[in-house]
């Protein structure tokens, strides 16, 4: 344990481990007005020493803001982070390069209750990577049933949980489809355990309404090329990005296997590259030209000197991989704003967009049904549904006349 528990000394301590890791003069910056805003809310409470539960206020003060909209996002991270490195200081642990952001913060469950979300996720029957979606909205309402009292699981009935979707449906209006499947799959389990009294119907009384999904665009022509013509290639960042930009648009492969791409994936003399994707934990493999080939090699040719076996860095250091979606997602959104292309919340001008243009492209070229749900690294042709409503051509194919019912006039010929 740290000798001194004076406030300060945790803010040196950071400067110290920010300099230890050469991180840049910005990062040092954003992370100093990080900490006047945590001295601030102390000295606010009366606190000039570190006080665990002083900081725990803090963070509990900052989930407010974040929820409310008063802060964003990316500030919200900063200073958890800054919060999480004070206490590692003076509870003599080691400062991280990252932190688990959120979560462990909002609710501590109980030892039983940590206990059952765990065997929940163990029984699941989905992929490994799928489990973290059932995770939280089950964590959610575990919580929510210890903060109202309820440590028997015996008592959950019908009127419990319709409050529970309630509570939850204002902060998670996009996702109450999924926190719904999460649920009804807690549910069945709990049935099927004997952990409660609920009947075998239950689950199926929590229903989601009809999916309305809304058709969403895929990049232009002239859309990409002024999004590949943004990135100033004379930069390390300029060449990095426009690599990354050119194999979405040509591959069509996700944001996440991007960030996750290893040196060892590009194989040059055949022409493809081959990785684990993370939605489907199934290997993909993909041919590519030769100029997404010659776009790696430039950025080979910057890339930062670390032994990380992941293709894509960051710019300064410490080096480490890009962040699985976020840095990735990012990039496009720099260059949608400098090339001039209007975005706005849920007009699917995101990456996925570079996947729906590589699955219509496909589709108007004439290929088969089996081979495009094998680039898209589909486990079969059922997903085509989401492009056919892209590509009027092919709807046009899809299209019935009125030949078996005669018309009566000529007001639809």
């Amino acid at each position: 344990m740290q000798t001194s528990n004076v406030l300060t000394d945790g803010y040196d301590a950071i400067l110290s481990y920010l300099a230890d890791t050469k991180q840049s003069e910005d990062s040092v910056r954003r992370h100093q007005a990080a900490y006047r805003k945590l001295e601030a809310f102390f000295k606010n409470e009366g606190k000039a020493v570190y006080d665990p539960a002083t900081n725990r206020d803090f963070r509990k003060n900052i989930i407010i803001k974040a929820d409310a909209g008063e802060i964003s996002h990316k500030q919200y991270r900063l200073l958890m982070r800054v919060s999480s490195m004070m206490d590692d200081h003076y509870q003599g642990r080691q400062i991280q390069v990252r932190y688990s952001y959120g979560n462990r913060y909002r609710c501590g469950l109980p030892p039983a209750y940590e206990e059952i979300l765990d065997s929940f996720s163990n029984w699941l029957p989905v992929a490994k990577n799928t489990i973290p979606g059932f995770r939280s909205p089950v964590r959610q309402f575990l919580c929510y049933l210890h903060g109202q009292g309820i440590d028997d699981l015996h008592s959950i009935d019908m009127r419990i949980v319709a409050d529970f979707l309630v509570s939850v449906s204002g902060s998670r209006r996009a996702s109450m489809n999924n926190v719904l499947s999460a649920i009804r799959k807690f549910l069945s389990f709990l049935a099927g355990q004997s952990m409660c009294s609920c009947s075998p119907d239950m689950p199926m009384a929590f229903r989601s309404a009809p999916a309305r999904r809304k058709v969403y665009p895929s990049f232009s022509t002239d859309e990409l090329r002024k999004l590949l013509s943004a990135p100033d290639r004379t930069t390390a960042m300029g060449i990095r990005d426009y690599a990354v930009l050119l194999l979405a648009s040509c591959t069509g492969i996700r944001a996440v296997d991007i960030a996750n791409l290893r040196v060892d994936d590009i194989d040059h003399g055949a022409m493809s590259l081959s990785f684990v994707q993370h939605k489907t934990s199934r290997g993909q493999s993909l041919p590519v030209d030769a100029a997404v080939l010659s776009a790696i090699d430039a950025y080979m040719a910057v890339r930062p000197d670390t032994d990380s076996p992941y293709l894509f860095q960051t710019l300064s250091a410490p080096y480490r991989k890009l962040s699985d979606i976020s840095s990735v997602r990012n990039i496009l959104v720099k260059y949608l704003k400098a090339s001039g292309i209007q975005k706005s919340p849920w007009d699917g001008k995101g990456f996925h967009a570079f996947r729906r243009g590589m699955g219509v492209w496909l589709l108007e070229s004439g290929h088969s049904p089996e081979l495009i749900a094998q680039v898209l690294g589909h486990k079969n042709d059922r997903m085509l549904k989401h492009y056919f409503p892209l590509s009027p051509a092919s709807l046009k194919k899809c299209a019935l006349d009125f030949g078996p019912a005669p018309l009566g006039s000529e007001a639809y010929r």
